[in-house]
């Protein structure tokens, strides 16, 4: 059986620090915040919390220091101060967003029992649109990460349902494609297509159906979604590495293994890959050429 991984806190932490804005947002602000945001896409967490929180204490309008104090929390947790960060998600004064806020947090503390008793009442359809699809979304982690795999299955579906981000629907397809891999393949495999339909994780979402493909031993079907992965990601270091690791898994599997080493030493020459994949490569082609892998 080959494990499916998920995308793990990162793209939520984005799209919660980029979340809408309405009439309250007037153009200073959204210059302001817009700058605080481009700290945070340019991978600097505490500088962008910091101009965040600088914005909470100096705006007047509740809405703008409740937002300032949501973004600059979910900041600081990426900063890598959790206790900074509930801190200041405790003084937003709306209860929603407080309560939307310390969820994420706790999210990406992975605590999960702390999160279910936290939005144990809650009712999520009573909440501000925008905050609505990721509460349901991270209470589906948490059921899912205490083995409720029916509630999770219920909220991601609601989260689903509350958005119309092509981005988050995406995401809630390939936790619930995840889900599914270990105990419906066809089912995990229909709802990675939709991933793909959506757009925004589609590389994620071909990488996870060939490997089901693999999987279930269907060559042909395998073949194609990796082939498919090559020629949309060509120009991606991470995706080329990728791809060939892909390859090299698909010979494996078939029983090719001179034809499997040719691709993981392929995907190990990618300079520009991150290191870990470019370690597993030599992992799995060491394996074969001492006749330990699986």
């Amino acid at each position: 059986m080959i494990t499916i991984k998920t995308l793990g806190h990162r793209l939520t932490i984005i799209t919660l620090i980029c979340c809408g804005t309405t009439a309250w947002a007037d153009s200073s602000y959204l210059a302001d915040r817009a700058a605080a945001f481009d700290l945070a896409q340019k991978g600097k967490p505490a500088e962008a919390a910091a101009e965040f929180s600088r914005l909470a204490e100096t705006k007047i309008k509740k809405e703008q220091k409740d937002d300032a104090l949501y973004n600059a929390a979910v900041a600081w947790q990426k900063a890598g101060q959790p206790d900074k960060a509930m801190e200041l998600a405790q003084k937003i004064s709306s209860p929603p967003f407080s309560t939307a806020c310390e969820m994420e947090l706790l999210t990406g503390n992975k605590k999960w029992d702390e999160l279910l008793i936290l939005s144990k009442s809650e009712d999520f359809k009573t909440w501000p649109d925008r905050l609505i699809s990721n509460a349901y979304f991270n209470r589906a982690r948490a059921h899912r990460a205490k083995g409720d795999l029916n509630a999770a299955e219920a909220d991601f579906i609601l989260a689903g349902q509350s958005t119309v981000s092509s981005r988050q629907k995406a995401l809630i397809a390939m936790e619930l494609g995840s889900m599914y891999s270990s105990q419906d393949s066809q089912k995990a495999l229909d709802v990675y297509a939709q991933a793909i339909n959506a757009g925004s994780t589609g590389w994620h979402a071909r990488r996870a159906r060939a490997l089901l493909f693999i999987d279930r031993k269907e060559w042909p079907e395998a073949l194609e979604e990796i082939s498919l992965l090559q020629q949309e990601a060509s120009k991606e270091p991470y995706w080329t590495c990728a791809g060939f690791l892909l390859t090299g898994q698909y010979h494996q599997a078939k029983g090719e293994p001179a034809e499997a080493i040719a691709s993981f030493e392929k995907a190990a020459a990618e300079e520009k890959a991150p290191e870990d994949m470019r370690k597993q490569a030599e992992t799995l082609k060491a394996g074969l050429k001492t006749g330990t892998s699986n």
